[in-house]
């Protein structure tokens, strides 16, 4: 993968959640769990909260750009999903429409069709 698409998706990899480690990187920083504090709670978030990616990654002996790369395939899959469900009406730009792409997440693609997911409802609608 070139370095300049590398650089154009690194930001959306720094902020998000991290389905690896199972918690949520802010600047690329690993959140808190958000858990009450008298939980016993062993998760990965509460465990490297405030730690960089970077680290936690290295201290586990994974490879944070291999898995970087896979990631950012997988978003450069997802915007093409996206734009041409635009492009056909299945999806809107307008935040009213019922459609709007914002309340979707792409879940992939099923015999040749790509789906997606509203975030609230759960349904494949569109």
């Amino acid at each position: 993968m070139s370095e300049e698409i590398r650089a154009k998706y690194l930001d959306i990899l720094n902020n998000r959640f991290d389905y690896k480690l199972q918690a949520y990187v802010l600047d690329g920083i690993v959140q808190d769990c958000g858990h009450q504090d008298d939980d016993e709670c062993n998760c990965e978030a509460r465990r490297y909260a405030n730690r960089s990616l970077d680290s936690v990654y290295e201290e586990k002996g994974w490879n944070l750009k291999e898995h970087q790369d896979t990631q950012i395939t997988h978003q450069i899959i997802a915007d093409k999903a996206f734009d041409k469900a635009l492009a056909d009406g299945r999806l809107s730009k307008n935040p009213s429409a019922s459609n709007y792409e914002g309340n979707y997440m792409f879940m992939g693609n099923d015999k040749g069709k790509d789906t997606f997911k509203h975030v609230q409802s759960r349904k494949y609608d569109v």
